[in-house]
């Protein structure tokens, strides 16, 4: 029953996004509620007495210092539409890293099933942002991925879905978790697979895209400051909620604040990946790198639903 549940939690985080209503301040604070609820109710239902795997302090002390950044440059710009809610989610990301490890592994690999089945018959008819989708997709397909017997075609699979959508990020993501899971699992047949990810992606780009992609960089250091603009100011420069590039807007909304930040993340992520080769959990290495790469490009921890199956991974590694 456990990965039932949290397999449902999945789902209706996938499905109803994460900063979804923008523009709608009521519909923002009812899914901000519910969200920090459903860190609560997970921490009143989870059986007493489960042996809890022990949380990495690296990445306590790097959420922490993203929150508290959220919040600090909350205060000082006054940013009171938006900033709570980021901050919010970041205290609640929190909260689901500490309670994730007293679930296994395979609970969580099952949920992840569960949720992934429960997102593809409504795929083709989703109307979001082809990239919240994408997100969505690649993060409950990692999580379920070690119960797939024929991972080359699960894969392809995957990498086929996020050339529908046409997301540049998605494939860059497809192509390091194949070449990784290659790597530690011995599987040649996905390094292939990795190398027409990554082929395609270098197909996609175009100046087009870069020169977009460049003009939210440069709209961003118009703006940079010592204390930021605010969390979720970012829409204030150019219409667009982020740079494209997570550390840039976190630079650009909090300042200096968010440098300590930047610091333990960057510590966190090389601690981390001394050992990755030697990891009985390959889907959650592969998981960080994707959404580690994936951020430099866009931003797919926007959204609660990868983030929850982000943080529950990092507590495998």
């Amino acid at each position: 029953m456990a990965e039932l549940k949290l397999g449902l939690l999945l789902l209706w985080l996938a499905l109803t996004g994460g900063y979804t209503g923008w523009q709608n301040p009521l519909l923002l604070t009812i899914n901000l509620a519910l969200y920090i609820g459903l860190v609560a109710w997970i921490a009143w239902t989870i059986p007493r007495g489960n042996t809890s795997h022990g949380a990495n302090p690296i990445i306590v002390w790097a959420i922490g210092a993203i929150s508290l950044a959220m919040a600090a440059s909350t205060v000082i710009n006054g940013a009171w539409d938006y900033g709570p809610v980021k901050t919010a989610v970041w205290v609640g990301y929190l909260g689901l890293y500490l309670l994730a490890g007293r679930w296994q592994p395979d609970t969580w690999n099952r949920a992840g099933l569960i949720a992934l089945a429960g997102y593809l018959p409504p795929f083709f008819f989703l109307t979001e942002n082809e990239n919240v989708i994408a997100f969505n997709l690649l993060a409950l397909a990692t999580l379920a991925s070690p119960l797939i017997p024929r991972p080359r075609l699960y894969w392809l699979g995957v990498a086929a879905a996020m050339g529908y959508l046409q997301s540049f990020g998605g494939l860059l993501a497809v192509g390091v978790i194949t070449l990784i899971l290659g790597v530690i699992q011995f599987r040649p047949r996905l390094h292939i697979l990795a190398a027409v990810a990554f082929l395609v992606v270098i197909w996609y780009i175009s100046p087009d895209s870069l020169s977009w992609r460049l003009q939210y960089i440069l709209d961003g250091a118009e703006a940079l400051s010592v204390w930021g603009i605010g969390p979720g100011n970012y829409h204030t420069l150019n219409g667009w909620p982020h740079a494209h590039n997570m550390p840039f807007t976190w630079l650009v909304e909090c300042g200096i604040l968010i440098i300590p930040a930047l610091i333990a993340v960057s510590w966190a992520v090389i601690a981390l990946t001394q050992g990755w080769g030697r990891q009985t959990h390959p889907w959650a290495v592969a998981l960080l790198a994707a959404v580690a790469v994936w951020s430099l490009v866009d931003e797919p921890l926007h959204f609660w639903g990868p983030g929850v199956v982000t943080l529950a991974g990092l507590r495998w590694i």
